[in-house]
């Protein structure tokens, strides 16, 4: 079903030269549904590396961009909403409000 609709997206928008390939390489960098991380080295998740994720990532972004197999900008900056961000776990600042 994955492979379908993303082959099906890529071929409209004629954003590979084989959707069908390009559908298969996504399902296997997403399936199975687990984001690999190694230990020591810095969290990165970007069109072209999965690494763990850092708190103020642009998820969608990625994930648009590497399933339409194309830049999808969405105007969403790491820096956004920074002080809602805690470097100690929980990861969220309390409000105070």
């Amino acid at each position: 079903m994955l492979i379908n609709l993303v082959s099906a997206a890529v071929a409209r928008l004629d954003t590979a030269p084989d959707p069908a390939a390009h559908a298969e390489a996504v399902a296997d960098h997403l399936l199975p549904d687990v984001l690999p991380y190694r230990l020591g080295t810095q969290a990165l998740f970007s069109f072209a590396t999965f690494n763990g994720r850092p708190l103020a990532a642009n998820a969608p972004e990625v994930m648009f961009s590497l399933v339409l197999g194309a830049a999808v900008p969405t105007g969403l900056r790491m820096a956004q909403a920074a002080e809602t961000r805690s470097d100690d776990f929980p990861y969220v600042v309390p409000h105070t409000g």
